[in-house]
């Protein structure tokens, strides 16, 4: 591959010129290469801008991307079942997170050429009884164990789930797959992934589930370049997952970040995600001003919620 443009190491940047667009990918190799597409958009006869591209402080490094959800000013998560007026409601919004199980392709299509961007959810490292497609796929060895007994959410009658096994890792990914090809979503919702920080009981079995995950995004890239991931949580894999985001979502958002020590570690990732293109959505359930000022302050696109995931407990 031709090079276009210098490096200079002491600046970590590149000089190119200003219509070139840099755009990353990953091989099955796993060597991170840079392809580098000519653009004839914002030619300017020739001349030459620098354009620093920060190291990612987790790996190597990657470039800023132009994403489709630079776009996004509006969005709404449903997981309930179809009702009157339901694709109406959702169609007035720039993107959509729905269980994509509940609907037909044909209304998620509708969506989408109404010009609303659709992401399907799936759960990561939980592993639900209602999924009955998953679960007739699962081995026992797919289940994550302490002292030899499987991990079971009382609370959402789930199980959770062991990412280092390949087996498990591939029944996630034909269920991406049919997400995108089956259901028709423009992407898809990574939830669950915070498991990884709460139920690691260990530093090594920390590590191996984060490794793990960040393996499973690069086949999910892979598989599926055209689809858009969007991550819930899960702060401590941001540093294995984020070179394959496209959006991360802060479910249970406070504006009072700046008070609490915790959220203000988590900002300083959270704004890396942001000079890397990466949108940042937030979630809080409280009406209070202050998330909203404070989200879309830090350039976030924030969402006020009901108690329920439900589009018709919003609107009332």
């Amino acid at each position: 591959m031709e090079r276009i443009g210098a490096f200079c190491s002491q600046q970590n940047s590149y000089i190119v010129p200003h219509h070139y667009h840099l755009r990353f990918r990953e091989f099955p190799s796993k060597l991170f290469l840079y392809d580098i597409i000519v653009q004839q958009k914002c030619y300017e006869q020739g001349r030459m801008k620098r354009m620093s591209f920060r190291f990612w402080p987790w790996r190597r490094q990657t470039f800023p991307r132009k994403l489709p959800l630079n776009r996004v000013d509006s969005f709404m998560i449903d997981y309930g079942p179809p009702d009157k007026g339901l694709y109406r409601a959702l169609s007035s919004f720039d993107l959509v997170i729905v269980e994509a199980n509940h609907h037909a392709p044909e209304a998620l299509q509708g969506l989408k050429e109404n010009g609303t961007i659709v992401i399907g959810y799936l759960s990561v490292m939980e592993s639900p009884r209602w999924n009955r497609d998953r679960w007739n796929l699962l081995l026992p060895e797919d289940f994550m164990k302490v002292g030899g007994q499987s991990q079971y959410l009382e609370q959402w009658d789930a199980f959770i789930m062991d990412i280092r096994q390949p087996h498990f890792r591939s029944v996630l990914l034909n269920e991406a797959a049919e997400l995108i090809h089956g259901k028709h979503c423009d992407g898809i919702f990574l939830d669950t992934v915070d498991d990884i920080d709460t139920f690691a009981f260990n530093a090594g079995l920390y590590d191996e589930l984060v490794v793990s995950f960040g393996h499973w995004m690069a086949q999910c890239k892979e598989a599926l370049p055209s689809s858009i991931l969007i991550q819930n949580r899960g702060f401590g894999s941001i540093s294995k997952s984020a070179p394959f985001l496209d959006g991360f979502l802060w479910e249970d958002w406070s504006g009072e970040w700046k008070s609490n020590p915790w959220m203000r570690k988590q900002m300083k990732k959270i704004q890396s995600l942001i000079d890397h293109g990466i949108t940042v959505f937030t979630v809080s359930e409280s009406a209070l001003s202050q998330h909203r000022s404070e989200a879309e302050n830090a350039g976030f696109v924030h969402l006020t919620r009901s108690e329920s995931y439900h589009i018709r407990d919003w609107m009332k």
